[in-house]
């Protein structure tokens, strides 16, 4: 990252002139080279960040998101409450966990497009299941000393070898103590990610030191939101069955937020006849019940017994 420059000590950080910087202007540009890493436990899953990647740029990132805080220290889980609001404003159907320690593997990580989270030293709860998948283009964060001390095992050395096998598009990690202040900060990622920035512009905003011990694995041209959501659900014809329903999902947070409830209900009862899924089932069902309707939701819910065994990450959907 610092070829650009010289005279830098090698024995500590250095501050990087980009970290929080809105407009950078030539010079403070020029001092960074934005590099990222396409690795992975096998050469398939690093060529499986650019796959899933391609697959989001072309129908718009979808799915749903999960934040994990109650960590160690009050300033990451300012920082992973800033990320839900903001996963929130931009209308993906969310999941936070509030609680001491991570996620259990009895709760809900189907199609997860978001994650971020800590403090485990490897992937545990639902990310620990077998044949457990992320959505395409999923991008995740687990804050973790020692997150990737090793890319090339899928067990051991951190999270980020792991969730490149489990198919994230993007993860971000530590290869030794960065100390929490000098890590990636999950909210700049999304705030830079969500204005249209690419991968390595989001990883270099929200990183405060260079020549220290973050990384980010993926392709840095990457670009989540490169089609909006009216664009995505206008062309909904193009999205891959088992993901349709979460973009519903979307839609039907963004009718809510317009004062559209009632318009929203009866457009998750037509997709839920359309594409059929145990998310949204379980969303027309939660609807039903606001509106008084429990025949109804009771209805919804008994369509999703007629679906295809779920797999590992809808497990919790059915519990």
């Amino acid at each position: 990252s610092l070829l650009a420059q010289s005279g830098f000590p090698i024995s500590a950080f250095v501050p990087n002139p980009l970290f929080r910087n809105d407009r950078p202007g030539g010079p403070e540009r020029g001092q960074v080279v934005k590099v990222s890493r396409l690795d992975g436990p096998t050469f398939e899953y690093a060529r499986g960040l650019i796959d899933s990647a391609l697959a989001a740029e072309r129908t718009g990132l979808i799915g749903r998101a999960y934040v994990d805080t109650g960590g160690l220290h009050a300033d990451g889980d300012q920082w992973l409450d800033a990320a839900a609001r903001e996963l929130d404003s931009l209308g993906y159907d969310l999941d936070v966990h509030p609680s001491a320690g991570t996620m259990g593997p009895a709760e809900r990580a189907d199609a997860a497009a978001f994650y971020f989270g800590w403090y485990a030293a490897e992937p545990d709860g639902p990310f620990a299941l077998p044949g457990y998948r992320f959505a395409p283009g999923a991008v995740a964060l687990h804050i973790h000393s020692f997150s990737a001390q090793s890319l090339r095992r899928e067990r051991g050395g951190g999270w980020a070898g792991p969730l490149v096998a489990r198919g994230v598009a993007a993860t971000f990690g530590n290869v030794g103590e960065p100390y929490l202040q000098l890590t990636h900060q999950p909210q700049l990622i999304l705030r830079a990610l969500a204005r249209g920035e690419t991968l390595g512009d989001a990883a270099f905003y929200s990183l405060p030191a260079l020549s220290w011990q973050g990384v980010v694995i993926g392709d840095p041209l990457y670009r989540p939101f490169e089609v909006p959501l009216a664009d995505q659900w206008e062309q909904r014809t193009r999205v891959p069955p088992v993901l349709l329903p979460y973009l519903a999902l979307r839609q039907l947070r963004q009718m809510d937020a317009a004062g559209q409830s009632p318009e929203a209900l009866e457009l998750a009862r037509l997709m839920l006849s359309e594409s059929p899924g145990a998310a949204l089932a379980l969303e027309v069902a939660r609807r039903e019940i606001i509106v008084g309707n429990p025949s109804a939701a009771a209805r919804a819910l008994t369509s999703a017994a007629d679906l295809p065994p779920p797999r590992s990450a809808e497990w919790a959907l059915y519990a």
